[in-house]
């Protein structure tokens, strides 16, 4: 797509009579006497890019198209959060699907959307009108997915009496991804607090994994909410290598820190 030829010619028609006649032109009164107009590049369609539009997936392989509206950074629990906010051309709303660490758990594994309204700058997010996607509760409904950023985690699990940390962190590994951690010495990696309070201690080996034969275990949950209807859902619905920046940007705000203190070993 191009911007029409006349309409940039009379862009840089007014910008040149700005620099020559305004009262405000950066030139001076010699430099405005002799001024011939600016020089430009010749219009070049390849350099018109349309910036902004997401076509996010569906819990029905389809796809929607979206518009990044804005970026909102926020803390919780005294750890670094964002989310992006969308809009769409049927909806006045913005659009604010996310994930986070009830996801899988106490609420839609695919997430939870909110709808705020802008006024100007200042938007108000609030998570208390956080609501499951009508596909939670009937799959032929077709329900964007939330973007992974910030909702991946590493494999954990709760500390049994009488285990030790490399016990569990090899115990939770195999359980949630299928395949034997591999052998030799952990690295401590510290703990960090999670949003709502568990705290999360991470032990780091250096070996390989086909991502592609990885193979979760399974838990129970009622689902849809008070159903009474029991479901099984995988611990981990994905495993995959990163490369330091964009693992850093999948994880959990929380875990992030295991990548630096990762990258301070090295």
């Amino acid at each position: 797509m191009s911007v029409n030829t006349s309409e940039l010619k009379r862009f840089r028609a007014e910008k040149d009579g700005v620099f020559a006649r305004d009262p405000h032109s950066p030139l001076t009164d010699d430099q405005r006497r002799n001024f011939q107009g600016l020089e430009y590049f010749d219009e070049n369609p390849q350099l018109v890019i349309q910036a902004g539009e997401v076509r996010m997936g569906t819990s029905s392989g389809e796809e929607q198209v979206y518009h990044r509206y804005g970026l909102v950074r926020f803390r919780v629990d005294e750890q670094p959060a964002q989310l992006t906010l969308y809009s769409s051309e049927d909806s006045a709303e913005l659009f604010v699907p996310f994930r986070d660490a009830t996801s899988g758990h106490e609420t839609y594994g695919a997430g939870r959307y909110l709808e705020v309204e802008a006024h100007g700058d200042h938007v108000t997010i609030d998570f208390n009108y956080a609501y499951n996607p009508n596909c939670a509760y009937d799959s032929a409904w077709s329900c964007p997915l939330p973007p992974t950023d910030g909702a991946w985690s590493i494999p954990k699990g709760e500390i049994a009496e009488n285990e030790t940390g490399i016990d569990v962190a090899r115990r939770e590994f195999h359980e949630e991804l299928g395949v034997a951690a591999p052998d030799g010495e952990p690295t401590s990696l510290g703990a960090v607090r999670q949003s709502g309070g568990k705290v999360v201690h991470a032990l780091a080996l250096s070996g390989d994994l086909d991502v592609t034969k990885t193979t979760s275990n399974t838990f129970e949950m009622e689902w849809p909410p008070r159903s009474g209807r029991m479901q099984a859902f995988p611990e981990v619905d994905r495993a995959e290598w990163f490369d330091v920046d964009t693992a850093r940007r999948k994880l959990l705000p929380a875990q992030r820190a295991f990548i630096d203190r990762l990258e301070a070993q090295r």
